[in-house]
This record gives structure tokens, C-alpha cells and sequence, in this order.
């Protein structure tokens, strides 16, 4: 699916990315739709827990993700690798 292209899927990309949201989010979701109505059947509790799901998705893409990702330019461009530590000490003693 997201590699297929349509005018939905477009129209939804214009609003944000709420990917990430609803991976942090949809568990939770899912868990307060069945604690809050154990009798809905499967079917509507799964598309009620999804569209709340998306909404705060990208409820979250545009009150934390965006504007986090809008500071990255503040920080220090340097990169450290992966195999290098971010707090080198040349000065410490061999145990």
C-alpha cells in the first residue's frame, strides 16, 4: 500500500504523516474503544479505534512531530557514527 498511488491517498498526504502517531497511539486506542464499550461488536470497535487512531496521528504530527522536525536545523549539523561514541574521554584510565 505505500507504494500505490491515488487521488485519497494523495489528498491524505497534503494533511501530514501521521504514521508514527498512530503506531505510538493505535494500542492504546484500541484498548480505551474496548474498555469504554466491551459490547460494540469487532468489526465497529476496529473501525472506531482506527479512525480515532488517525485523527490523533495527525493530531500529533501537527502539534509535536512538525515542529520538533521544523528545530532540527538548530542543532549542530556533525554526525557520529555508529561504531564512535558520543562521549569520548581521552583522558580516562584503562580499567
Amino acid at each position: 500500500l505505500g507504494l500505490q498511488r491515488s487521488a485519497v491517498w494523495t489528498r491524505l498526504q497534503r494533511l501530514g504523516d501521521p504514521s508514527y502517531g498512530i503506531y505510538l497511539l493505535g494500542c492504546p486506542i484500541a484498548q480505551a474503544v474496548y474498555a469504554l464499550w466491551p459490547g460494540l461488536p469487532f468489526l465497529t470497535s476496529m473501525a472506531l479505534a482506527l479512525l480515532l487512531a488517525m485523527a490523533a496521528g495527525y493530531a500529533s504530527w501537527h502539534a509535536v512531530e512538525s515542529p520538533a522536525l521544523r528545530l532540527k536545523r538548530f542543532l549542530p549539523s556533525g554526525r557520529v557514527h555508529p561504531t564512535q561514541s558520543v562521549h569520548t574521554n581521552t583522558h580516562a584510565q584503562p580499567l
